[in-house]
């Protein structure tokens, strides 16, 4: 639709990637947290994708953090 979006590749070992892809998926499918962007979906095309809402505001970490951006 022309939004634009944040999108996390995860790289890990072969062996690990798909639990921690699962992991990630179903626990950023549950937060809801003002301060933490949604998950908008996910692509299991080769890589391991998530698609998060952009944000201008930083990490999800600086948010929680209060940090602003310099």
């Amino acid at each position: 639709d022309g939004r634009a979006v944040a999108v996390k590749r995860l790289a890990a070992a072969a062996d690990e990637k798909e639990k921690d892809f699962l992991t990630e998926l179903g626990t950023a499918g549950h937060v809801r947290h003002p301060k933490v962007f949604s998950l908008l979906g996910c692509c299991v095309d080769r890589d391991l994708h998530l698609a998060f809402e952009f944000s201008t505001r930083g990490s999800v970490s600086a948010n929680l953090h209060d940090e602003s951006l310099s």
